[in-house]
């Protein structure tokens, strides 16, 4: 198997929910404090270590695209989710993040690492799922350090709290377009990173389709300022997966 990202050979699995978030929200996972997995049909898949591969995507990286190349990545996202899942007063739809109290002086590389990490992610999900995404150019992204043109992010709270704790990584549902002659190709993605109640909404949008009209609520290292306005997760999924207005 080969890495997705620079095509070396892949040994290094990625953890479907960061590590971090996952420890951040349950504590120390054992054999006497273990979680429990849903995926699909199957439920109570009994979790007894947060290294599981149980909890890490099947399609493998290489250990210096998984470590090395992305570990700024990934520590970006683990102080932006500290930061969100434990503000006083609590992060609510309508919040305004001073990302400059995250970010020091750091602001701009420092959200570009939080896109990239989402587009690890989003590569991850879209190999295991074989959707037809163009994730050589994730790769791409990931390899020069660029922000990808056409995956924006919303983040995104619940306006009631969860009734219990959990993780999630939704699949990707995708609007395909066929072409005459060639392959389909997907129009517009979406898919959910979840904690607890906080939710990073990821939106692929080709770059020859109309711009959903529900892009506003969405966020792009282009337009990276020092402050980060949070959306309601209901209000933005009234739009639709794809921030086109429901039918």
């Amino acid at each position: 198997m080969k890495c997705w990202i620079c095509g070396a050979d892949a040994l290094s699995r990625e953890h479907r929910t960061k590590a971090s978030d996952i420890r951040a929200l349950f504590g120390d996972v054992s054999q006497h404090a273990p979680l429990y997995l849903h995926i699909g049909d199957r439920k109570n898949i009994k979790i007894q270590s947060v290294n599981s591969d149980k909890l890490k995507f099947e399609k493998r990286l290489c250990s210096t695209c998984n470590n090395a190349r992305t570990q700024p990545h990934d520590m970006a996202w683990q102080k932006l989710s500290e930061h969100l899942r434990s503000r006083k007063p609590p992060t609510v739809p309508g919040t305004v993040i001073n990302l400059g109290k995250v970010f020091p002086g750091e602001v701009s590389k420092s959200m570009l690492y939080v896109h990239l990490y989402f587009l690890k992610v989003f590569g991850c999900l879209a190999s295991d799922s074989d959707a037809p995404l163009p994730v050589s150019e994730f790769g791409e992204s990931i390899l020069k350090s660029q922000a990808h043109p056409h995956v924006h992010i919303a983040f995104a709270m619940q306006l009631v709290p969860p009734l219990r704790k959990a993780t999630a990584i939704t699949p990707i549902p995708a609007m395909i377009v066929e072409q005459s002659g060639h392959k389909p190709v997907v129009a517009y993605a979406s898919w959910i990173y979840h904690v607890n109640g906080m939710n990073a909404v990821i939106l692929y949008a080709h770059p020859n389709e109309p711009e959903p009209p529900g892009l506003t609520s969405y966020w792009h290292p282009s337009t990276v300022t020092k402050h980060l306005r949070m959306v309601g997760i209901e209000a933005l999924m009234q739009k639709g997966m794809f921030g086109l207005a429901a039918a």
